[in-house]
């Protein structure tokens, strides 16, 4: 068992919770608390939880037709930043998206809402990662347009495919440990996952040292997600925000877990001025 694996489980007061409202009216203090802790939970509008809502349904009708009769008429993934299906055995299955309006994108025929809730689901994190993002850098007296400038654009060109990602996982019920996935770090800027009603995703605070269960923390509240940093915000501000460690440990190896996670990512090729942050 590694150092980090030892550490123990965070028994303090409930976490904080942030609005998107609160951050955009207050990014010092949303600022200071991701620079200590490196994630936070933030509590959704009624519109964007419906749009979450509604893509929760949608997976699970998804997963459970995969299990009944395979994906048939969608693509199977070659390579983990590709888009389509990947099942790995004894493990989990995933479905992964990119936004795009190409007509070749290989969008599952059932359940029938699947697309639009899947479209919704990625504006609206989406939205809340560029909000978040401008007020990490206005925080820290950055002109708020610096990190977004590295972005996709908020429109993206006909047939072209966005650098952020939106994931959803079924982990099976049968592995014989409990750790669905082992501590590690995201790429990109930000990553944001709803609650699961199967909590398991455990981050790591670097101001107590110790595991917080973001999934438990209080009463299960569908309306929230978590938010943290990535390895390129990390590198973008010399380490003043880390990239949060983090992993998921099921209470039960026995229990089928669903997630959704949607990591923003910058465009490859953007460039980032080092003036500017002077």
């Amino acid at each position: 068992m590694t150092f980090l694996e030892q550490l123990p489980i965070y028994s303090g007061k409930t976490w904080k919770r942030f609005s998107v409202e609160e951050i955009e009216e207050n990014p010092s203090e949303f600022s200071i608390f991701m620079a200590k802790h490196s994630f936070s939970i933030l509590k959704l509008g009624s519109n964007s939880a419906q749009n979450v809502k509604s893509a929760w349904i949608s997976s699970s009708k998804f997963f459970a037709d995969c299990n009944n009769n395979g994906p048939e008429d969608i693509i199977r993934m070659k390579s983990w930043g590709d888009v389509g299906y990947l099942k790995t055995e004894g493990e989990k299955q995933f479905w992964q998206m990119r936004w795009t309006d190409s007509t070749d994108f290989p969008w599952p025929s059932n359940p029938p809402d699947f697309k639009n809730d899947f479209k919704n689901c990625f504006l609206t994190l989406d939205s809340i990662g560029r909000t978040c993002l401008s007020s990490l850098a206005s925080g820290i007296s950055l002109d708020t347009s610096l990190f977004l400038s590295m972005l996709d654009p908020a429109k993206m060109p006909s047939g072209k495919y966005s650098n952020s990602l939106l994931s959803t996982y079924d982990y099976f019920e049968s592995r014989e440990e409990k750790t669905s996935c082992k501590i590690h770090k995201d790429m990109g800027l930000l990553t944001i996952v709803p609650r699961a009603r199967i909590s398991g995703l455990q981050c790591l605070d670097y101001e107590t040292m110790s595991w917080v269960n973001v999934e438990s923390d209080g009463e299960y509240d569908e309306d929230e997600v978590v938010i943290f940093t990535s390895d390129c915000l990390e590198r973008l501000t010399a380490g003043f925000y880390s990239s949060c460690l983090h992993r998921v440990v099921r209470e039960s190896s026995e229990t089928r877990r669903y997630s959704i996670v949607f990591k923003l990512r910058a465009r490859p090729d953007a460039l980032l001025n080092a003036q500017r942050l002077d």
